[in-house]
């Protein structure tokens, strides 16, 4: 059929015809057999197919037929749709029809009586174009652009851009009584260099934040630039000021090893920050012990959690930061009681009563906030994140700075 659509798009109804049957270059020598075969040909590609612009040039065609007095139909799908094609798409059949466009036709002019047996060999091609209608109404597609621009400016106005502190309190069976009360700020998904954190002074805002709740620890977990910014920007990475009793701890995401994690390990060492990859540290408050496990990215690195917890006793408590939130079986087969993550981000867009309208492969399963894994005592907290990717936007879904108050002892 090649020849047939490169007829119709150039506009050369005639010749379309004229290649589908020679004897058929004119229109006033078809019989009514011939032009039920021209009339199935035309819109029996409809949908199925081509698509876009030879469509609308089919549509062409089967109006020029029409207004030529040989159209075998009564009504063509839409009269929207022949209104805009007919004045849009070709304009000597406009000329030709007068300023109404198609409007005659499809308010019932009919050049001819057609034969019942004639009528029902029609009827496959006329469903289709029935359902096509009951799919596409126009009605409910204003309906559903309308509902989407107001839960938009609803999502700007309710401040989607804003961070939160969530203050989460965590029972943890195993926890020490000495530890009782341990505060941890844990942040994630900075992507500097992309979206609203361009300059250090955005960063800076955060880092006042988190020291302003002055915790005993605080983690990072992942994803500290965007793959979008600037590689210059590794050696200024804006964390400067973090400082916790217990230390400072990080975790690689995906987006970093873009940009390499030994570059990005040794820039946040000069900050205080330490990097765990496939390792873990002994930290003790109040003459006990817990231990603070850190794996590279599970999506673009090699995570060893075997390795890691070569060196930890088995009755310790354990503490997992790993940036993709799908990790936790394996972590609560390893004995985790507790893992901390982010790359989700929360879905970074979400929809009352829908939920995310996407999240990223490994952060599907806890996609954000406090969850049990099944079958086990392990908890997987993960964060919303502070920024964005690939859109600039959140929408329902606030950037997050969690403050978590680990507790001894059983509840929900």
């Amino acid at each position: 059929m090649r020849g047939y659509f490169s007829a119709l798009e150039r506009r050369d109804f005639a010749g379309a015809v004229r290649w589908v049957h020679p004897a058929w270059h004119d229109f006033t020598a078809m019989r009514e057999r011939e032009l039920r075969s021209l009339r199935l040909l035309l819109t029996g590609f409809y949908g199925v197919r081509r698509a876009g612009r030879v469509i609308f040039v089919e549509y062409e065609v089967e109006a020029w037929a029409r207004y030529r007095g040989f159209s075998p139909a009564s009504r063509i799908p839409g009269r929207a749709v022949a209104k805009s094609i007919s004045s849009c798409w070709h304009r000597p059949t406009h000329r030709r029809l007068g300023s109404g466009g198609l409007w005659p036709l499809v308010r019932g002019r009919r050049p001819g009586r057609l034969t019942p047996a004639y009528e029902d060999s029609l009827g496959e091609v006329t469903m289709r174009e029935n359902a096509i209608r009951r799919l596409f109404p126009r009605r409910a597609l204003k309906i559903v652009i309308f509902g989407l621009v107001l839960l938009l400016l609803y999502g700007l106005a309710a401040r989607s851009g804003c961070v939160v502190v969530e203050r989460v309190e965590l029972p943890l069976p195993g926890l020490p009584a000495e530890l009782n009360g341990l505060t941890v700020v844990h942040f994630s998904d900075l992507h500097y260099g992309f979206g609203r954190f361009r300059s250090e002074e955005s960063v800076a805002q955060i880092t006042r934040l988190i020291s302003s709740l002055q915790p005993d620890l605080i983690v990072f977990t992942g994803d500290l630039l965007d793959r979008a910014a600037d590689p210059a920007l590794v050696g200024t990475l804006p964390l400067q000021g973090l400082k916790a009793p217990l230390g400072v701890y990080a975790v690689m995401g995906n987006h970093d090893h873009h940009f390499g994690k030994e570059k990005i390990a040794r820039s946040l060492a000069d900050f205080g920050v330490e990097v765990l990859v496939n390792r873990s540290v002994r930290v003790e408050k109040g003459g006990r012990h817990f231990w603070l496990i850190g794996l590279d990215d599970p999506l673009t690195g090699d995570p060893d959690l075997g390795r890691a917890v070569a060196s930890v006793p088995p009755g310790d408590f354990k503490i997992l930061l790993v940036h993709t939130p799908d990790f936790a079986p394996h972590a609560a087969s390893a004995g985790i009681q507790l893992q901390l993550s982010g790359h989700s981000h929360g879905g970074q867009v979400r929809l009352p009563g829908v939920g995310a309208m996407y999240c990223p492969p490994l952060g599907r399963e806890y996609p954000l906030g406090l969850r049990q894994v099944p079958g086990s005592r392990t908890l997987v907290y993960t964060n919303r994140g502070l920024g964005t990717t690939v859109l600039p936007l959140r929408l329902f879904c606030p950037p997050e700075v969690t403050l978590l108050t680990l507790r001894s002892g059983s509840g929900n």
